[in-house]
């Protein structure tokens, strides 16, 4: 099994609950630069409304969940980009290890494929016109060897059952590691929309207040 990744353990189960209900709030739509508002007036009336269902939704889920005051929505959102942020390098590294064994199996395919011919050209007699007849599969080994001395610069070639192993298992590995990177994102996704949803509430209503306030 994978260890987990996720930084903070508690502080991310202390969420799940609160995730797990968010339910249906959609994210709002941004009338100022949406460029559907502009074009269509049937678009902008559907989206005020919309917009006003949404951060409904959003200030009922905060409230029922004690998250109107304090900071913590912030935290938590905090911890699940630092969680999803290094479950995607994980994923990445990986992938990048898997890519590393998978190039070594080729060589090695390319290698044994092309072996035997090479053994010929050292036992030949006749080198020049052997290399002549059989030049494309020599170059494939020469090119093969190559490769994988800059890979294995002990000259030493692994087995190509041990790399299989490796990749079976790097491919396991990615596989978990996938899954919790997906959960997770779906997680931030979830909590920034809702902080998204209630950022823009927050702006919209300060914007008013100033609009509102008098002059001096």
């Amino acid at each position: 099994m994978i260890k987990s990744i996720i930084p903070d353990i508690e502080a991310i189960n202390n969420l799940i609950y609160i995730i797990l209900d968010i339910g249906e709030i959609g994210s709002l739509v941004d009338i100022e630069h949406n460029p559907k508002v502009k074009e269509s007036e049937a678009y902008m009336r559907w989206a005020k409304i919309h917009n006003l269902q949404e951060q409904s939704k959003t200030f009922n889920y905060m409230s029922e969940h004690g998250l109107l005051n304090g900071t913590q929505l912030d935290e938590e959102l905090a911890a699940l980009q630092t969680a999803y942020d290094q479950a995607k390098e994980e994923v990445k590294e990986t992938e990048k290890r898997l890519k590393e064994v998978n190039r070594s199996l080729r060589l090695m395919g390319q290698y044994y494929r092309t072996k035997k011919v090479y053994q010929s050209y050292r036992r030949s007699s006749n080198k020049k016109s052997y290399r002549e007849e059989y030049s494309s599969e020599l170059a494939l080994y020469d090119a093969a060897v190559k490769e994988l001395r800059s890979i294995y610069s002990d000259g030493k070639f692994p087995p190509i059952q041990d790399l299989k192993k490796k990749k079976t298992e790097l491919s396991s590995q990615k596989s978990e590691q996938y899954e919790n990177y997906r959960d997770i994102r779906n997680q931030w996704m979830d909590v920034s929309r809702i902080v998204r949803n209630r950022d823009s509430f927050l702006k919209k209503q300060r914007d008013q207040e100033r609009t509102e306030s008098p002059k001096m």
